[in-house]
C-alpha cells in the first residue's frame, strides 16, 4: 500500500522527513493523480531549488491521468502554485484534455494566472471550443483583462443545448456584464425552458438590471409556472419594484404543497415580516414529521418564540442523524437543549454518522457532558470512527488523548483501517503516532 497524500504532507509538516525524501517517494511511487495532488500540497514546503522541478514533473502526470474531468479538477489546483516560467507549458495541457466542457473549466482557471504574453494563445484556446457552454464558460474566466470578450461569452449562451448549462454561463457572467449587454442576457434568460434554471439565471441579472429592463424582467417571472421558482424570482426583483410584493404574497399563498408555501412564505418575511406567523401555519401542516421540523426550524431562526414547537417537532423524529442535527442546531438558540444533543449523537446507530454528530458537538461540550459524549465514542463499533470521534474531543478536552492516541493506533495496526486512518487522521495526530505507522508501512 502507497502512502497517502494525507500522510506524505503530515511526515513532511512534523519534520519526520525532509522535503527532499517526500517529493523522492511521491515521484517515484505514486500514479498520476495522487502525484499531483502530493505535489500541489508538498510544494509549500519544498526549498525553491526543488519547487520547479516537482512542479514540472506534476504537469508531466497530469498528461497520464486517465480521465478528463480528473485531469481538469486535479491541474486547476495545481495552477495556482505554478510560477510564470511554467505557464506556457501549463496551457499546452490544458489543450491536450479533449473534452470540451473539462478544458473549458481548466481555461477558466487558467485565466486567473494568464500572463499577458500568453493571453492571445489563451483566448485561440477558448475559441477553438465548440460546445456553448464550454466557450462562454472559458471565455468568462478572460473578461477581467479582456473586457472586449463578454459580448463574444455572451453570444456563446445561445449555442449552449442544456438549460442548466445556459444558466450557469449566465450566473458567471452577471456580474461582469455592462449595462449595454443586460438586455441580451435577459433574453438569454427569457430562452431557457427549465422553470427552475429560468428563475435561477434571472435573479443573478435581477440585481444588475436598469429601471428600462425591469418590466421584461417581471414579465419572464411570471412565465415560470412553478410558483415556488416564480415567487423566489418575484422577491429578487421585489427590491426595485417593492410594488411586485401584493403579487408575490398572493401567489405565494396560492402554492398547495405545504412544504413548498412554508418556504415561500419564510422567504417573503424578509420583507414583509408580518407573513411569519401565516408562515408557521403553513409549516404545521406539512405531513412528513422531517420536512415539517426543518420547516419549522427555519422559521424559528426568525421568530424565536416558535423554538420550542421546533424542539416538540424534532422529538417526533426516530433517532438518527437528521434528529441529531435538528437539535445540534437548536443548541445554539437553546442552550437547555445541549444535553439532549449530545444523548441523540450518541445514539444514532449508523457509526460514521455518530461519530460526525459528537465531532460537532464538540465546541459546544461543557465539563458535565464530556462523559456522556465520551462514552457514546467509546460505543462506536467501528475502530475508523471510534478513533475520529474521540480525536476530534481530544482536540478541545486534552484528557482524553490518551484514550484518543490508543484508539488511533489501533487503526493504524489494523490493515483492515490503516488505509481510512492515514488519509483522514495524519493532520490530527502527533508526530510519535505518526513514526510508528511509518514503521507499520514498512517505508
Amino acid at each position: 500500500m502507497t502512502l497517502s497524500v494525507e500522510f506524505l504532507v503530515a511526515l513532511v509538516k512534523n519534520n519526520l522527513w525532509t522535503p527532499e525524501q517526500g517529493l523522492a517517494y511521491v515521484l517515484k511511487n505514486l500514479e498520476p493523480q495522487p502525484k499531483v495532488k502530493a505535489v500541489t500540497e508538498l510544494v509549500n514546503y519544498l526549498p525553491a531549488n526543488l519547487t520547479i522541478t516537482a512542479l514540472s514533473e506534476a504537469l508531466t502526470a497530469v498528461n497520464f491521468i486517465e480521465y478528463d474531468s480528473d485531469r481538469a479538477y486535479t491541474l486547476i489546483p495545481l495552477l495556482e502554485k505554478l510560477s510564470s516560467e511554467l505557464l506556457p507549458e501549463a496551457l499546452k495541457v490544458i489543450c491536450l484534455i479533449q473534452e470540451e466542457r473539462y478544458r473549458a473549466e481548466a481555461l477558466n482557471a487558467f485565466a486567473a494566472k494568464v500572463p499577458d504574453d500568453l493571453l492571445a494563445a489563451t483566448v485561440t484556446a477558448a475559441r477553438s471550443l465548440k460546445d456553448g457552454y464550454a466557450l462562454g464558460y472559458a471565455l468568462n474566466g478572460l473578461t477581467d483583462k479582456l473586457p472586449e470578450v463578454l459580448s463574444e461569452a455572451l453570444s456563446a449562451v445561445a449555442l449552449t443545448q442544456s438549460d442548466y448549462d445556459r444558466a450557469t454561463v449566465l450566473i458567471a457572467l452577471s456580474e461582469k456584464l455592462p449595462p449595454e449587454l443586460l438586455p441580451e442576457a435577459l433574453n438569454a434568460a427569457k430562452e431557457i425552458e427549465s422553470d427552475d434554471q429560468r428563475g435561477n439565471a434571472l435573479r443573478a441579472l435581477a440585481k444588475k438590471l436598469p429601471p428600462e429592463c425591469l418590466k421584461a424582467a417581471v414579465k419572464i417571472a411570471r412565465s415560470i409556472k412553478n410558483k415556488s421558482d416564480r415567487v423566489f424570482t418575484l422577491i429578487v426583483l421585489a427590491e426595485k419594484q417593492p410594488e411586485l410584493l401584493p403579487e408575490i404574497l398572493s401567489t405565494a399563498r396560492s402554492i398547495k404543497n405545504h412544504r413548498d408555501r412554508a418556504t415561500a412564505l419564510t422567504v417573503l418575511a424578509e420583507k414583509l415580516p408580518e407573513l411569519l406567523p401565516e408562515a408557521v401555519l403553513a409549516a404545521r401542516a406539512i405531513k412528513d414529521a422531517f420536512y415539517r421540523a426543518y420547516a419549522l426550524m427555519s422559521i424559528g431562526m426568525k421568530l424565536p418564540e416558535v423554538l420550542p414547537e421546533v424542539l416538540i417537532a424534532t422529538r417526533l423524529l426516530e433517532y438518527g442523524r437528521y434528529h441529531a442535527e435538528l437539535l445540534r442546531e437548536l443548541a445554539e438558540y437553546l442552550p437547555e437543549v445541549l444535553p439532549e444533543a449530545v444523548t441523540a449523537a450518541c445514539r444514532v446507530r449508523d457509526d460514521e454518522c455518530c461519530a460526525y454528530a459528537l465531532s460537532g458537538l464538540v465546541e459546544k461540550l461543557t465539563p458535565d457532558l464530556l462523559e456522556e459524549a465520551v462514552t457514546g465514542a467509546r460505543a462506536i463499533e467501528d475502530e475508523r470512527f471510534r478513533a475520529y470521534a474521540l480525536i476530534a474531543l481530544a482536540e478541545q478536552w486534552p484528557e482524553v488523548w490518551p484514550e484518543a492516541i490508543a484508539a488511533a493506533r489501533f487503526t493504524i495496526e489494523n490493515k483492515e483501517c490503516r488505509e481510512y486512518a492515514l488519509r483522514v487522521l495524519p493532520d490530527k495526530l502527533p508526530p510519535e503516532l505518526l513514526q510508528e505507522a511509518l514503521v507499520f508501512m514498512n517505508v
